[in-house]
């Protein structure tokens, strides 16, 4: 019985797949560098100085929010705001606010838009009493210009008489004329008649004054 010699050849090494895949690996590092996250909806989270092990550095609040810079397959470098850096679980890293967040926001946008309708009801409010104030000053303004409207008309109607009166009574004299030459007529015509009297008895008993 003869047997066939076989002779292993070495196969060639193929480090493609192993180039690709360590290239996609660290694209996924670099983009995770810029992700903001969250802490999940638990009470506390520790960050220590090496994943799952190594001193806490700090303790992480739910809803506080991290940045993070680098990721493993179970725990992300992450970044607070205040600066400090550790590592955290990634399973209780969320990329959405926790509903606890979106609900504390929520009710502070709300007493927000709570405060300037408020805030707006006071300006209306204060707006319609000026508007009143100016509505009455308005109303006043216009029963006085109908006052003045009356009181000018009236004086047109009498000054308009005073002149047709003095149409009609143009060639009269006055009285404060009138009367003083009434009374000097009068004087001056009893002086007269006096003296022609007088004339006329010393005529008549020749030129002797007899009484």
């Amino acid at each position: 019985m003869k047997y066939k010699e076989e002779i292993l050849v070495p196969r060639k090494l193929n480090i493609m797949p192993l180039v690709i895949n360590g290239f996609c690996l660290m694209m996924l590092s670099f983009l995770a560098h810029a992700e903001t996250v969250y802490v999940t909806d638990i009470l506390h989270l520790g960050m220590h100085e090496l994943p799952g092990s190594g001193a806490k550095v700090e303790t992480l609040l739910s809803g506080q929010k991290l940045k993070v810079l680098e990721v493993t397959r179970t725990h992300s470098k992450v970044q607070t705001e205040t600066g400090s850096t550790g590592w955290a679980k990634s399973a209780y890293l969320v990329k959405e606010k926790p509903a606890r967040l979106q609900l504390e926001e929520f009710k502070q946008k709300n007493q927000r838009l709570t405060n300037n309708l408020k805030s707006v009801k006071n300006k209306i409010k204060n707006e319609r009493v000026k508007l009143s104030e100016l509505q009455q000053q308005a109303k006043l303004a216009i029963d006085t210009s109908k006052d003045q409207a009356d009181n000018l008309e009236k004086l047109q109607k009498e000054n308009k008489q005073f002149r047709e009166h003095m149409v009609t009574y143009k060639s009269s004299i006055p009285f404060s004329v009138f009367m003083p030459a009434i009374i000097i007529c009068l004087v001056a015509g009893f002086i007269g008649c006096y003296f022609w009297l007088n004339y006329q008895n010393r005529k008549r008993h020749g030129g002797f004054l007899v009484r």
